[in-house]
């Protein structure tokens, strides 16, 4: 049987549950500029209760953005404004089971040093996660190239040279 997520007949409701993850390159507790985090939304029924139409948002979403729905059978979906800045997606969830909705998030200069924020949304229930991105690398300085010796300093290095080789005898 299925219901619609929000409705205001009286009836079965689904209860939903959402839990979200993020994986980072290299399984490092922290982020650096140009990786890109892979994040999992799952949405589960707890009860015998189809969910239909559930309207999914998140933060890090933007006008271009897609989502995968299901595993690797899934499809792609691209996200939809919600016409105040936002963006989302509606899933279909199965009685006594769960969908994943998978994204990637590269991460910009923009956010180097600082904790990003990202809420995913499913109806009243949300779920953010925090994830570190580490100080902006300094590039390796260049090395001064070095300077070619003048006259002078040959002419002493040679002269150092003799002695040492005079001093050697």
């Amino acid at each position: 049987r299925q219901v619609k997520c929000e409705t205001t007949e009286p009836g079965p409701v689904a209860k939903l549950n959402v839990d979200k993850t993020v994986a980072i390159p290299g399984d490092k507790g922290t982020a650096a500029v140009g990786d890109m985090l892979e994040y999992t939304v799952t949405i589960s029924s707890l009860n015998d209760v189809a969910a239909v139409d559930v309207i999914v948002t998140d933060t890090m979403w933007e006008s271009d953005s897609s989502v995968k729905i299901g595993g690797e059978n899934g499809h792609l979906q691209y996200v939809t404004a919600d016409g105040e800045g936002g963006y989302y997606v509606t899933v279909d969830v199965p009685d006594n089971g769960s969908v994943d909705l998978y994204y990637t998030y590269t991460v910009p200069e923009t956010d180097a040093g600082k904790t990003v924020k990202n809420t995913v949304t499913v109806g009243k229930m949300s779920y953010t996660i925090y994830t570190t991105v580490d100080e902006a690398e300094e590039p390796e300085p260049t090395p001064d190239k070095p300077r070619d010796p003048t006259e002078k300093e040959l002419n002493q290095l040679y002269v150092d040279l003799e002695c040492i080789n005079a001093d050697a005898q």
